[in-house]
This record gives structure tokens, sequence and C-alpha cells, in this order.
């Protein structure tokens, strides 16, 4: 099978069937639209490279074959269940094209359906970064509302430890007032782009024994977002908020 140009980029969306906190979650309905649909939207209209979901079901597949998707395989139930490591995903699917396709993409996009408010412009300058940038990775960050200065540990006399964390060798107890604080960013699984040759050394491995990050921590920037493109799904009160979200957006 040939690919065109564009298609050395690889954008692969996870979905598997079961869900351990929303029951089918990533076909439950927003605004008239299953949850896997807006993934697959922001992935086309980036029009960054081949668009593939890696799932266990058949109905999955369907649909998002409905939606434009490419979905050559079924991801095996053995690495789709609940404790099953993203990266095995990955891996399965850098495997399989390379077996079945003698096609190994240049860059690996992880894009996980629970972003439903994810920019396509977002996606595309992130692959444009990757391929000017020496660097094996770039993921979603965002400004966090939650200061990573909140945070206290307890020890065992139940006495609290204030001042533990640190942005920039500064800890909570230099700084009187809030608005001083440092500026902090979260981690958001939104979009992670990686080099795919950063897998190769996995390729060989059980799938069912790696369990590493989906993205080298070591070689690694980072793309500011917008909250609500962060926004995560993740329960049912997420479903809720996400579709009073949508209708502010409109």
């Amino acid at each position: 099978m040939n690919h065109s140009k564009i298609e050395k980029n690889l954008i692969l969306i996870p979905a598997r069937f079961s869900s351990t906190r929303v029951k089918n979650k990533n076909l439950k309905k927003i605004n008239n639209k299953p949850l896997i649909y807006y993934r697959i939207r922001s992935s086309l209209q980036s029009k960054s490279g081949r668009v593939i979901v890696s799932t266990d079901s058949e109905k999955i597949a369907k649909i998002a074959k409905k939606f434009g998707a490419d979905v050559p395989f079924l991801r095996p139930k053995e690495i789709s269940g609940p404790k099953s490591s993203s990266i095995s995903c990955i891996i399965h699917t850098l495997k399989w094209l390379k077996e079945n396709e003698n096609w190994f993409p240049d860059n690996i996009a992880f894009c996980p359906p629970t972003n439903p408010f994810i920019n396509s412009i977002s996606l595309k300058k992130m692959f444009l970064l990757i391929k000017k940038k020496n660097i094996n990775s770039i993921v979603t960050i965002y400004k966090t509302e939650f200061h990573p200065y909140n945070l206290i540990s307890i020890k065992k006399s139940n006495r609290l430890l204030f001042g533990k964390y640190k942005i920039n060798n500064f800890s909570w107890l230099d700084f009187e007032r809030t608005q001083e604080w440092p500026i902090a960013y979260a981690q958001s699984p939104g979009i992670r782009i990686t080099k795919a040759k950063y897998f190769i050394k996995y390729l060989n491995k059980n799938l069912n024994l790696v369990n590493h990050k989906t993205f080298d921590t070591k070689n690694c920037m980072g793309f500011k977002i917008s909250q609500n493109e962060a926004f995560d799904i993740n329960n049912k009160l997420d479903f809720i908020i996400a579709k009073d979200l949508f209708k502010s957006l409109k």
C-alpha cells in the first residue's frame, strides 16, 4: 500500500470498548454525536496525517469508518483491558503496519477521544514543530488553576509538610501572596506526538509487559493549549459539563 507524503505522520486514536467509569464511554453521545466523532473530526481537519482508530470493538470500528477514520485491524483483547498500557496500543499499531503494509510513519500522535475540544490547528502546529525541533516528543500542556503550591504532604504523625513542591527553585514558603506565585502548567493527554523511531526498541517486546510512557519524557517539549482544549472526559459529571461547554462555544 502506498501512502502520500503527508501520511508519513500517523494520528492514532485509541478506543477500546470497555470502560471502568462510564459504560461505552467512546460511544456516549454529546450533541447527538458519539464522543469519538470529535477526535476523528479534528484529526481529519488538521490534514496532518493518516488517521487510524485502534479498537477491539466491531461496533466502534464501523462508526469510526463512517466518520472517515481508517480501521485496518481490530486490537487484540489481551491488550484492550482496563489494565492494558497505552504504549501497548501504539506498539501493536506500528508492528501491524510494518508487517502488513510495509509502512512505518515518521511521527505518531496519540490522541485519546476523551479530549473532544482539541483544535485541529493545535495538532497541525505540533506536527510542524516536531519536524523542526531537535526533540523526540511534543505534548500538550495548559495553565492550571489548581496550583502545585496548594498541595501539601502529610507525615505519619498527621502533621503537615508545606512548601515541598518547587517551581524555578521557589516554593510556597517564599511568597506571601498568591498573585506572586510563578505560572504553573499541567500535562494534558490531549495530544502526544513522538517520533516513531523512539518505539523501535519496544517492537519485539511482549505487549503485556511493556509499561512505559507514550512519549519520551527525557527529550520532550510542551505545547500550550487552552483550558477548554485540555478538558478531559473521564466520568459522568464530565459529560454533563462537556455538553454545557459545547453550547457555550457555539
